[in-house]
């Protein structure tokens, strides 16, 4: 279980999407966001690219319950 505590507007609902899958994770490019294998290559060799990769090839689901 995990709980996200902070004020109005940093991002919390935001960093639930993106690490439930329903939001891909722009890396900062707003008009032309990239695509899942510009991301998982960006996230080499940390974490976030075994659970994205994870995510993707479906090994996992991830729940949002408010």
């Amino acid at each position: 279980m995990l709980g996200l505590v902070g004020t109005n507007g940093i991002g919390k609902s935001t960093a639930l999407r993106v690490l439930s899958g329903n939001m891909k994770p722009n890396l900062g490019e707003f008009d032309n966001p990239p695509e899942w294998k510009k991301i998982l290559a960006h996230f080499r060799g940390n974490e976030l690219q075994t659970f994205f990769q994870n995510l993707l090839e479906n090994k996992m689901k991830a729940l949002i319950k408010i």
